[in-house]
């Protein structure tokens, strides 16, 4: 649902055309400059967290501190190369200069027991981390008895979010009285957690409750921490995907739903960026519906839409102070209206955003959006699911200078897909990366 301001950047990359300017981040923010090193070529450290077992994926408490040394405030991502199953990841935004420590997730499943040395580099310099993977435990990484004895309740499937059914009872001994916080690391998307206060030592059937959404489908294996040194191991099997929804809505405006996609400024597939419909705002007489946009590095974006019922056309708020800064154009207006999408569309259908004009050393320059419906029926595949009736929407920016006739900016238009009831999938945007959906909740 970050589609407007795709858009916008595309106007953004005119810049490139008509003038020089600084360099412009996927998401519109300058791009970071770092290092890992000192001036004699010494990493300048980092410290590694949580404990890692062969055969156990990584959850919250795995992670790597790194510190780096920041030239240039903005927007970064770094990442180690995978090695023995697994890597660190992280992105987000550098706001001053001098040393800073930056935490990078761990992703991805230990293979073997073994001291693992992964590398992460920057420029001509690198650094190499070393973690000391354990062997498995077997289900007793901390002393306890062996696997969990364990009774797994609820229906656990691919991109459905864990509700109250979904539980699991454990029989434990404590050896002394206080309170205790059960939990389990976050596995494939999701996790358990329940805090217990033994009044006497002895056995106790503890319920974690489940929180979170699967995101693939298959075995997870979970590590149960009791919080008195002793745990245990229980495992989870996911099955396939819910059917896609049914309806015939292209943009779910709904409050708390939400979608993650692939993170174009990302350094793989496996980073991704989360939208989530939250609140509404009235500007201009009318009503949109807020979507906020974070990452690893917090809030990127805050973009605004709005369905007119009667034509069943989909707005959204598009600033222009970035495109005025940038291209040196005063507009007469702080942002337009960008009808991007149709919930009746036909193959061929076409339409125009608004024209905007302003002034660029003295001539006028106007701008506007094209769209055209290229398959209202499309059967398209994106991350392994398949969705179906899709509409396929391609859109181009077109310029005029002095009255000159409408030109298309990019040789290659932008192309969006568009599921009922889902919104957008993918969005292939001229002079970026695929943006691609990964997991969804509609409301």
């Amino acid at each position: 649902m970050k589609l407007l301001m795709r858009y916008l950047l595309g106007l953004l990359l005119i810049a490139g055309t008509y003038s020089c300017q600084k360099e412009i981040s996927v998401e519109g923010g300058v791009t970071s400059a770092f290092t890992l090193q000192d001036e004699f070529g010494d990493c300048l450290g980092d410290s590694v967290a949580g404990t890692y077992y062969a055969g156990v994926p990584l959850g919250d408490t795995n992670y790597l501190d790194i510190q780096v040394r920041v030239l240039n405030p903005g927007r970064y991502s770094m990442n180690t190369d995978v090695q023995n199953g697994f890597s660190f990841r992280g992105t987000g935004n550098f706001t001053d200069t001098g040393l800073v420590t930056v935490r990078l997730t761990g992703t991805g499943t230990p293979t073997d027991a073994s001291v693992t040395s992964l590398r992460i580099s920057r420029d001509s310099g690198y650094c190499d981390i070393v973690v000391n993977v354990l062997p498995n435990p077997g289900g007793n990484p901390g002393g306890g008895s062996g696997p969990c004895i364990a009774q797994v309740a609820g229906g656990y499937k691919k991109d459905s979010a864990l509700t109250s059914a979904n539980t699991v009872s454990i029989q434990h001994t404590f050896a002394s009285t206080g309170t205790f916080t059960v939990y389990t690391d976050t596995v494939n998307g999701y996790w358990f957690r329940k805090d217990v206060t033994v009044t006497t030592p002895g056995a106790l059937t503890i319920v974690l409750d489940g929180s979170g959404t699967p995101a693939a489908t298959g075995a997870n294996n979970f590590v149960v921490r009791f919080g008195d040194t002793t745990t245990c191991m229980f495992t989870v099997n996911v099955t396939g995907t819910t059917t896609q929804p049914g309806g015939n809505t292209y943009f779910p405006l709904g409050q708390g739903s939400w979608w993650t996609y692939t993170d174009p400024e990302g350094t793989s597939a496996t980073d991704s960026i989360r939208v989530t419909s939250d609140g509404s705002s009235t500007q201009g007489g009318q009503t949109y519906t807020r979507f906020i946009t974070t990452d690893d590095g917090g809030p990127r974006d805050t973009n605004y839409y709005r369905k007119d019922a009667a034509t069943g056309t989909f707005y959204g708020i598009a600033p222009l102070e970035d495109v005025s800064s940038t291209l040196g154009i005063s507009f007469p207006v702080a942002s337009i209206e960008v009808p991007f999408l149709r919930e009746a569309l036909a193959t061929g259908d076409s339409w125009l955003s608004q024209t905007v004009t302003g002034t660029q050393s003295g001539m006028a320059t106007s701008l506007r959006l094209t769209f055209k419906c290229t398959n209202n029926n499309a059967t398209v595949t994106v991350n392994g699911v398949t969705y179906t009736n899709v509409y396929v929407v391609e859109n181009n920016f077109e310029i005029s200078i002095m009255g000159s006739p409408f030109t298309a900016i990019f040789p290659t238009p932008t192309v969006t897909y568009f599921a009922p009831n889902i919104g957008l999938i993918k969005d292939e945007s001229t002079g970026f990366t695929t943006q691609e959906l990964l997991h969804y909740n509609i409301q």
